[in-house]
């Protein structure tokens, strides 16, 4: 368990993070325009705030043309450029939608629930968050963007408020979590009756692929659940954050403080994906552990099916949860060069094959498994979890060295038999033969390792019992 050298250490670090966002929230109401600005200044916009409009589009309107239908339309002032989207009779995006970092200099925020905005309009009691922001045009960015023209039906049809930040707050990675704690900080600042009750962060690099499906299924079960605050998924490599739920409450404030801080207090620690390790890392001490759960990554993170590695033992269920039609959206992270064909490309299939891919919550699966998940294996999240990463150890460990005998035994093969001018389909054979002899020899080793980690743990605790 990972945990802060002292309490002292922990407020000091809680009451840094939150000086520093009072800051923030100080140079926000100063620089930020509202929305009566931007609707006065509509002749000269273009846009990033998805503004979901009435109760109207709460209803089953089946594949409709909203995330083509965009006015785009530009605001500036000396200090601050920024985006709405909103629904118009425009029949076409136009491509300068995109935004560079010379003309961005900071959010536009809008609550949902600010009266001054619409007293008529019902509103969910979830945000989505994000942020895009780039310093140059280029295909890439124009990719980005599309994918967040994709959130536009769905925000419509759910009212949800979207805010999207088009600068960088803090260095690096870390504007993730300075986002998502002023927008805790924001919303507890609000009466209770006006707050939204969850946020929703995805990654730039997410297309929405069911606009039918809420984001409300996904929710803890009130009572027996009201204690999680914090609901991501693992992938292959561990926590993946580029999509989460975050409850809006003080423990998830002190969280995301205390994610932000991380380096600062711990800087000898190294972080493998920056501020995604530190969250990481931190639900691994049971203060945070105990207020987290891990869902099944498809449930709302999952990734483009790339193949799965055979050479695991299969009961381990040890694969990524791809993408299958029926689920809310797609994320494309570690794609490199190739992820703007494929936002394109499932931009392409959500508009062209409708009918596989969005269907109400009711013609899903869904329903039943969610059901069946907080009945069932939420009960063992933490046991789950240590599975997952002894198993996520023995991989880096045992595995590799498995696989190193592989290399090392083919590398032989090879030079021998080329030594001996066999044709290459002779030695081609051999070589899909030894693969396939070890893969076997490395699933069991796995197995072997896994056992004996398993019986040790058991030997410590009933040790540790007595």
């Amino acid at each position: 368990m990972l945990g802060y050298r002292a309490k002292g250490d922990l407020m000091r670090l809680v009451l840094a993070a939150l000086a520093a966002f009072s800051l923030i929230v100080w140079i926000y109401q100063r620089h930020v325009l509202s929305l009566d600005d931007l609707l006065a200044h509509t002749a000269n916009n273009t846009s990033i705030l998805i503004h979901p409009q009435s109760q109207s589009h709460l209803t089953n309107t089946g594949a409709s043309t909203a995330a083509t239908s965009i006015a785009s339309k530009t605001i500036e002032n000396s200090r601050t450029s920024s985006t709405l989207l909103t629904p118009s009779t425009a029949t076409g995006l136009q491509s300068s939608t995109a935004h560079g970092a010379s003309g961005i200099d900071g959010p536009i925020l809008e609550s949902s629930t600010d009266s001054s905005t619409s007293q008529s309009k019902v509103w969910s009691r979830i945000g989505k968050i994000s942020s895009l922001y780039y310093d140059e045009v280029t295909s890439k960015s124009q990719a980005y963007e599309r994918a967040l023209l994709s959130h536009i039906e769905h925000d419509q049809r759910f009212s949800y408020s979207h805010f999207v930040l088009r600068r960088g707050i803090v260095e690096g990675l870390w504007t993730k979590h300075a986002l998502v704690l002023h927008h805790l900080v924001q919303e507890l600042a609000k009466p209770q009756a006006e707050r939204l009750d969850w946020l929703f962060w995805h990654d730039a690099d997410v297309v929405i692929v069911n606009n039918q499906m809420p984001l409300e299924a996904f929710l803890p079960p009130e009572p027996q659940w009201s204690h999680i605050n914090f609901m991501v998924s693992n992938d292959l490599g561990g926590l993946n954050d580029g999509v989460f739920y975050i409850r809006v409450c003080e423990w998830s404030v002190h969280f995301f403080a205390a994610g932000l801080s991380y380096p600062v207090y711990k800087p000898d620690v190294p972080l493998r994906y920056d501020e995604q390790t530190a969250l990481e890392f931190l639900i691994q001490d049971e203060r945070w552990a105990n207020n987290t759960m891990h869902v099944p990554q498809r449930w709302f993170n999952a990734y483009h099916h790339f193949g799965s590695d055979d050479d695991i033992p299969p009961e381990w269920n040890w694969s990524n949860g791809y993408q299958e039609p029926g689920d809310l959206l797609v994320h494309l992270p570690g794609t490199g060069d190739f992820r703007s064909q494929l936002i394109d490309e499932w931009l392409h299939k959500v508009r062209f094959d409708p009918d596989t891919y969005s269907m109400p919550l009711s013609n899903t699966t869904y329903p039943d498994d969610i059901k069946a998940f907080w009945e069932n294996e939420a009960k063992s999240e933490a046991e789950s979890q240590e599975t997952f990463w002894r198993r996520w150890k023995l991989i880096q460990e045992v595995g590799r060295d498995e696989d190193d005998k592989t290399r090392k035994q083919v590398e032989e093969t090879e030079a021998r038999m080329k030594g001996e001018s066999k044709t290459d389909q002779d030695i081609e054979k051999a070589v899909n033969e030894i693969k396939g002899k070890r893969k076997q020899g490395k699933i069991e080793a796995l197995r072997a390792a896994d056992k004996d980690a398993a019986s040790s743990k058991t030997g410590e605790e009933k040790k540790d019992a007595r």
